[in-house]
């Protein structure tokens, strides 16, 4: 399976691609130019693609995770809630601490 990189840099467009560009309201040709030059990255979560990058709409991210010190999945899990509630437009899990995989499922 192919990452956009490797699309982008193809010269390809990806239906994900063309959701940013829309979303945007962003020339698909400066789109993929960007993302095969990397100052434009797609974060893609089932059915939802984002655009981060040179010329596009500032997003909030979230980072959350448990570390070695402190191991908490129920207060990952409210951080993430509220960070949904409040409109957060990327959540991403930086646990370094107890069973990652069960954390992040």
């Amino acid at each position: 399976m192919k990452t956009q990189l490797e699309h982008a840099r193809e010269g390809t467009e990806t239906k994900q691609m063309r959701a940013v560009a829309k979303s945007e309201n962003f020339d698909i040709g400066i789109l993929l130019s960007r993302i095969a030059n990397g100052s434009i990255v797609l974060m893609n979560r089932k059915d939802v693609s984002v655009g981060i990058g040179k010329g596009l709409s500032t997003k909030v991210n979230v980072n959350l995770g448990t570390s070695s010190l402190k191991i908490d999945p129920d207060e990952e899990v409210k951080k993430a809630r509220i960070a949904q509630m409040y409109g957060a437009d990327t959540i991403t899990d930086l646990s370094m601490g107890g069973d990652i995989s069960k954390i992040r499922r």
